[in-house]
């Protein structure tokens, strides 16, 4: 991959679930289109374990049916090991930094523990549908993908 000036971004497990899910045709071709990127090794973006656990999730349980148990293993296991989807890690210090960005923002915890896991690793943007939680969050740039220039910082 060439050498690149382009901000990484933390892809939400909603813009994933709409590359694999076609119910909303729309939001599943932008969201193909924008993780091809990383297959083609356009670019890099960033994921954490919660995010490919919540994928997991997603695709066996609220998408039954349409994805296979074993697809959705292989799929998690492809990003797993896809050197251009960079995992971010998480422990301790992740899970308390969350629970501080909790209390602070008032946003659900899990939404939380995602921007702790980008702020302890230097990734300050997110591509996302969930505009309204993320935007409470200082140093957080939110872009909706589905949305035409919809982009949301709190300052610090």
């Amino acid at each position: 991959m060439e050498e690149t000036t382009d901000p990484l971004f933390f892809i939400d497990t909603n813009i994933l679930v709409y590359a694999y899910d076609s119910d909303e045709m729309e939001k599943h071709v932008v969201a193909k289109n924008l993780i091809k990127k990383c297959w083609d090794r356009e670019i890099l973006y960033a994921v954490s374990p919660q995010v490919l656990s919540e994928l997991f999730v997603t695709l066996t349980k609220k998408l039954k049916g349409k994805i296979s148990l074993d697809e959705s293993e292989q799929i998690v296991k492809d990003i797993f090991a896809f050197t251009n989807f960079v995992k971010l890690p998480m422990d301790s210090k992740t899970i308390l930094k969350a629970i501080e960005l909790h209390k602070m923002s008032k946003c659900h915890y899990y939404d939380s523990l995602i921007a702790a896991t980008m702020q302890l690793n230097n990734v300050v943007h997110i591509y996302t549908e969930n505009i309204k939680d993320f935007s409470k969050i200082t140093g957080i740039k939110v872009v909706n993908p589905f949305e035409k220039k919809k982009v949301s910082t709190k300052n610090q």
